[in-house]
This record gives structure tokens, sequence and C-alpha cells, in this order.
């Protein structure tokens, strides 16, 4: 789609400046040479919405979908004006280029399309997936590792002692690592409880 004579896709930047920018021209054209009625783009972007479940849940239902991807110093800001994309980031960070991100795109986007997992249940009771809270910790074979050991409730099988187990690990987990989670979350009284006393374990007080 490049009318340049060497096939470039790229070329300086306007104003000045490092690195390259990707062209309108090859852009705009591959996408409509394409491209079907309410086909949905995405554009890789640290300056877009941050990817998550929600988003690879809605793109999972969509009959198709573009991913585009820039090097270096991105796309010329016509792309924008004219395809009107989404952009997507994967988080407060810059890559080389936009490859990784929509590969990333793409795989969470594939575990939600019907049958590409085997198990609903373990989709379901991942992170993000589980109340909105990070997962719970996991075990295997054998029981004791140089002295590591499995935790008991998991071993004799009380199944509602397992899934309460299970909650105050997501809980813990998602405190320590990610507690700005729990401010988007409705959390019932029982859940609110063992917040506390969660909180309380980590970091004492009263």
């Amino acid at each position: 789609f490049s009318e340049s004579r060497h096939r470039k896709v790229d070329d300086i930047v306007y104003g000045g400046g490092p690195g390259m920018v990707i062209a309108p021209g090859p852009v705009v054209k591959a996408v409509r040479a394409h491209q079907r009625p309410g086909s949905r783009i995405l554009i890789m972007d640290p300056r877009g919405r941050k990817m998550n479940n929600e988003l690879a849940r809605e793109l999972a239902r969509e009959e198709e979908v573009f991913l585009l991807c820039a090097r270096y110093e991105g796309f010329d800001q016509r792309i924008y004006d004219i395809l009107a994309p989404e952009a997507v980031s994967l988080g407060d960070f810059v890559l080389t280029g936009g490859e990784l991100p929509a590969m990333a795109v793409v795989d969470a986007t594939a575990r939600f399309v019907p049958g590409s997992m085997d198990s609903y249940e373990s989709q379901a009771e991942e992170s993000f997936n589980f109340d909105g809270l990070l997962e719970y910790d996991h075990y295997t074979r054998p029981e004791n590792f140089e002295e590591f050991l499995v935790p008991d409730v998991l071993r004799q099988g009380n199944h509602k002692e397992i899934d309460n187990w299970r909650l105050k690990k997501s809980l813990k987990n998602t405190i320590k690592n990610r507690p700005d989670l729990l401010k988007l979350l409705n959390l019932n009284p029982t859940k609110l409880d063992m917040v506390k006393i969660i909180v309380k374990e980590l970091y004492g007080g009263h």
C-alpha cells in the first residue's frame, strides 16, 4: 500500500525531532481495503485506554477487529483523524513498537471467545475475574517441597472451607499488590470484615 519507490511507510518528523513517523497513506489504504461495515479499529498507543478484561470481553463479541501497531515515534495524527481508531495501552510504559501489546490484546481477547478454553471455571476464577480480585495462590504435588507445605485446608476436601480460604487469599493478594482495585469493588459486609482482618494481620493496628 506504499506508493514510495522503496516501499517506505515512514518518514521524518515535521517540525524536527528524532525518529520516524508512520505515514498516513499506507495505513489508511490498508484498512480501507479490508474493512467491513461495523468493524472496530484499535491502535496501540501508551496514551490510550488501559487494556483490561472488560475490554477483552467487548472485543471477543466483535465480528472483526483491526489492530494497528506503530514503531518508534508512532503514527501520523491524520490516521487518528481519518480512521477514528480507539487508542489502547497496556500500561504506563513505552515500548519500541506496538506488536507486543497487540499480541497481548489478541491473547487476552481470544480467551473470551466461546470454545477457546476447556474450563470455564478456570477462566472465571483467574485474576480480575474472581469478583474483580487478584487470583488466589495455587499448589500441586508434592505436598512438601523443601519444607514448604501445601496448606492443610486444601488437602482436607472441605469445599466450603477451601472456598473461604481462596477468597481470603484473593483479598490478601489484592490488598498487598493492587489495593487500588478494592476502591472499584462493591464488597459485601462479609468481605469487608475479611478485609479488616487481613489488613490487621498484614500491617498491625487496632
